[in-house]
């Protein structure tokens, strides 16, 4: 009898299988980010462009991102093209970006944005989501890799003190690919 049972356990286990397939898709689509979307798990922080501490608008006062602060960084898809483009800023005047007194008061500090390290290049003002033409960033390709973009900024010689305190300005930077 207790091999009756033995034979018995052993059958239930073998009654056959049944097989299918999970078919695993996604569609990468191209795209892009800068600076203020998260990359390999690490939130980004805004681009910084730092002028650091003046007593005095005697003379030029020159900053880029490499150097003074967080740099700006353009993530995108390989092979997908991009051109950067800058706002004006939260307190543009005419076509003249500015720095606000963080007092709130009417004090402002005039800057201007460049490409290049001897500052012959400006970075014009462009608000489009999708113009690029006048873009100093333009006809970059994607490596799908963070890639470093270097901006330049001038307060220029105003022969001037400024009112004491602390200036700022937030530019919308974007990316058009």
């Amino acid at each position: 009898m207790l091999t009756s049972l033995g034979l018995f356990t052993a059958n239930s286990f073998a009654a056959g299988y049944a097989s299918g397939s999970l078919q695993v898709k996604v569609n990468v689509q191209s795209s892009c980010v800068v600076n203020t979307a998260t990359v390999g798990g690490t939130t980004a922080t805004d681009a910084l462009l730092n002028f650091g501490s003046v007593k005095n608008l005697v003379s030029d006062v020159t900053a880029n991102t490499s150097t003074s602060g967080q740099g700006l960084t353009v993530l995108c898809s390989p092979g997908t093209a991009w051109s950067l483009n800058f706002d004006g800023g939260s307190h543009l005047s005419g076509s003249q970006r500015r720095m606000q007194n963080s007092d709130g008061s009417q004090n402002y500090i005039a800057y201007n944005l460049y490409a290049d390290s001897g500052y012959a290049t400006p970075i014009p003002v462009n608000t489009s989501t999708t113009d690029a033409t006048d873009s100093a960033y333009k006809n970059k390709t994607g490596t799908g890799a963070a890639q470093s973009v270097i901006v330049y900024g001038k307060i220029p010689a105003t022969g001037q003190i400024p009112v004491p305190g602390d200036y700022a300005d937030t530019v919308t930077v974007n990316v058009v690919f």
